[in-house]
């Protein structure tokens, strides 16, 4: 008799319902993550993951050919949509915002200018949107990105 499945097992996304994926649509190269067996199968319980342990975060490129994963993709369409809704940018800040995000969502050399950029972009902002912006950026930038726009 085998336990529950575990999520590495699952068909869907727990959390969207999309469809899961095991590999990179562009490489074919398979996602890297965290696979912890079922405890009846665990021998060595130093394979235990220590308290100390930074939690697992979702890739979001390929290490292999640098595609952006499906999820990846969703948040910086989903953000993109939202900077259309700023109606306090201009459309020359609305463009620069929108060719900033996939630099927000890697730990790169551009990535301190490009959050100073989103910094006093959301300061224009304000309103209702504002907490959804914060949402949905919080779901796509890297830690230090964060640590930058006050997240």
């Amino acid at each position: 008799m085998r336990g529950p499945p575990s999520p590495g097992d699952a068909a869907f996304c727990r959390d969207c319902g999309a469809r899961a994926v095991k590999t990179c649509g562009q490489c074919s190269a398979h996602i890297q993550g965290v696979r912890i067996p079922p405890l009846h199968t665990r021998r060595d319980f130093s394979m235990l993951p220590s308290p100390e342990a930074q939690p697992y975060r979702i890739p979001a490129h390929c290490p292999q050919c640098g595609h952006a994963y499906p999820w990846t993709e969703a948040r910086l369409k989903a953000a993109a949509e939202l900077v259309d809704l700023a109606e306090a940018l201009s459309a020359e800040e609305r463009a620069q915002l929108k060719a900033d995000l996939p630099a927000l969502a890697n730990e790169g050399p551009q990535s301190p200018v490009t959050a100073q950029r989103w910094k006093k972009g959301l300061a224009k902002v304000g309103g209702d949107l504002y907490g959804v912006r914060m949402k949905v950026l919080g779901d796509l930038v890297t830690a230090s990105v964060k640590g930058q726009l006050g997240m």
